[in-house]
């Protein structure tokens, strides 16, 4: 989960194989752009700038690097 300045953004975590991902998810972007008349690439932006030691997967104690 991300705390943003605009609003909370969830991330998903996930592995196999000896990789991991994680990303944040859509449809909380979309609605924070929506929601606060920015385009997705800027809340996207803005989110890029949160700490990551700020940011924690929901599913995984991991934190969301993306």
């Amino acid at each position: 989960m991300v705390d943003s300045p605009l609003g909370p953004i969830r991330c998903k975590f996930s592995q196999g194989a000896g990789l991991s991902k994680t990303k944040l998810e859509y449809e909380d972007l979309a609605r924070l752009a929506t929601d606060n008349d920015l385009t997705l690439s800027e809340v996207r932006e803005l989110a890029a700038k949160i700490p990551a030691a700020n940011i924690k997967a929901e599913n995984e104690d991991t934190s969301c690097q993306y």
